[in-house]
């Protein structure tokens, strides 16, 4: 996904509590250290239900650092994944 973003003014800036939260939020493309936790095991080639069980956490919390991962890194699949952190150096 390429976000596109326009800047205009607003008359409530400097006083707005929110101010460069909601009118100007910045992106992280970072991989949070639970999403690194389980795509570097989903990259052993894991299972979901294998990481679930490593981690102690559940499924469902497993597939959302996935999909969040995958979103940051802009892929779609595992394949793309595996081909983007080898490329990139991300496990060594």
């Amino acid at each position: 996904n390429v976000f596109h973003f326009e800047k205009v003014s607003c008359p409530m800036r400097g006083e707005c509590k929110h101010e460069c939260i909601i009118c100007m939020p910045k992106f992280s493309s970072k991989l949070s250290d639970a999403e690194m936790r389980v795509m570097r095991i989903y990259y052993q080639d894991k299972n979901i239900d294998s990481i679930a069980d490593m981690l102690y956490i559940s499924v469902h919390t497993v597939k959302c650092h996935i999909k969040a991962a995958y979103a940051k890194l802009g892929i779609h699949t595992r394949g793309e994944f595996i081909t983007y952190a080898s490329k990139h150096q991300l496990f060594g």
